[in-house]
């Protein structure tokens, strides 16, 4: 009896372990990988298979950060010129740059700010191919000298040269010494006149100039010439330029030396064409007793000597037609009256008759009446105009 249980039980050990290593060589189905997520993730390696967390569990901080778009953040440069990179990016060679600036117009040697390029600078380190900015640095007239680049394709900008002018071509700079003579097109200078006539013709020969402090109109930064192509990172925004505006306004008026005029009118000196970066602003008044302010403009745009007229016209000419009511006791000696004239350019032919296109901008302010304002011109006859009260 005690060996009949003896078998059953051998038998029922024999079974399970058949059972067992039949199990074992069957193995547990592949798991199924994960789809991809709706922003075109796919899980990190070593993640796939890996039961999702229970309901109300946060996630592992490791599988969130590699499905993370922002799992490799980009460069962000911030405000600086389009093709400045890090100084990392700049590298170094033994290569030794001497350059010397002369002018179109005479072939002298002259001074300017430039900004010295890189072209075709290969990508790496997390940044595009493309060309950069490698040095920034001042000529003078003794020349100027850069060390420590590496050898390569470089252009020079010079952005102090006259609007509309290209910069030099690109050069190349080997190991060692190399020099470099750059013609650059420099704003050039230009003699300006100002005649000035009565309304009978007759030219005026003194009275107070005064120029306009501040000699521009406004100031435009362009970062990168047209002809280059600024690296950028792979990922995320490298420096980018902002485009600067600064409005000139006339804050005191500085006194001529000479308030005398000559045979060919008033001189305002020599005056410069506008550069690339600055818009050069030349404003002058010329004082007389009893007449209208009489304003010369420059022109911008000025690419010769020039010569402006304008009228001095008197006050009670321009006022001729101005009434107040007649139950009125004050007279239009207790207004202030604001008159300026601007001048025009002689183009050709007797200046006088460029100086009858004048216009007078009249203002006519009195307390207790509404503000007049009006344009006078030569040869207008009076026109009627009563300063109405304020209501």
């Amino acid at each position: 009896m005690k060996w009949t249980i003896a078998v059953i039980i051998g038998l029922l050990l024999l079974a399970l372990l058949v059972y067992s290593l039949q199990t074992s060589e069957g193995g547990a189905p592949e798991p199924t990988p994960e789809p991809a997520s709706e922003t075109g993730v796919v899980a990190a390696p070593g993640t796939v298979g890996s039961p999702a967390p229970e309901s109300g569990a946060a996630p592992d901080a490791a599988e969130v950060a590699a499905k993370s778009p922002e799992a490799e953040p980009g460069i962000d440069c911030g405000e600086g010129p389009e093709g400045q990179v890090p100084e990392a990016l700049l590298g170094t060679g033994d290569a030794t740059l001497r350059v010397w600036l002369l002018s179109d117009h005479t072939g002298e040697p002259v001074e300017a700010a430039v900004r010295l390029w890189r072209l075709g600078v290969l990508e790496g380190q997390g940044w595009k191919g493309g060309d950069q900015i490698q040095r920034e640095f001042k000529v003078t007239r003794q020349g100027g000298v850069v060390m420590n680049l590496p050898v390569g394709r470089y252009r020079l900008q010079c952005d102090e040269q006259r609007k509309g002018a290209d910069d030099s071509a690109e050069f190349t700079i080997e190991s060692g010494d190399n020099t470099r003579h750059i013609t650059v097109s420099l704003p050039r200078k230009f003699p300006v006149r100002f005649r000035v006539f009565d309304l009978g013709g007759q030219e005026i020969r003194e009275g107070t100039l005064e120029t306009a402090r501040l000699g521009y109109l406004s100031r435009e930064v362009r970062e990168a010439p047209e002809w280059a192509d600024p690296r950028q990172p792979l990922k995320g925004r490298g420096f980018y330029g902002m485009d600067k505006h600064e409005d000139g306004g006339v804050s005191v008026w500085d006194p001529r030396p000479n308030n005398l005029a000559g045979f060919d009118g008033f001189d305002l000196g020599l005056k410069e064409e506008e550069w690339r970066l600055k818009r050069k602003y030349g404003l002058h008044r010329l004082r007389l007793p009893g007449m209208a302010e009489l304003r010369a403009s420059v022109p911008i745009d000025l690419t010769r000597a020039v010569t402006l007229a304008g009228l001095a016209v008197p006050l009670t000419t321009v006022l001729s037609g101005v009434r107040l009511p007649e139950a009125e006791e004050r007279t239009l000696a207790d207004a202030r009256v604001t008159a300026l004239a601007f001048s025009e350019v002689v183009e050709s032919g007797d200046p006088f008759e460029t100086a009858k296109k004048t216009r007078i901008h009249v203002r006519v302010e009195l307390p207790g009446y509404q503000l007049l304002r009006y344009e006078w011109e030569f040869g207008e006859s009076p026109e009627p105009r009563t300063l109405i009260p304020e209501e």
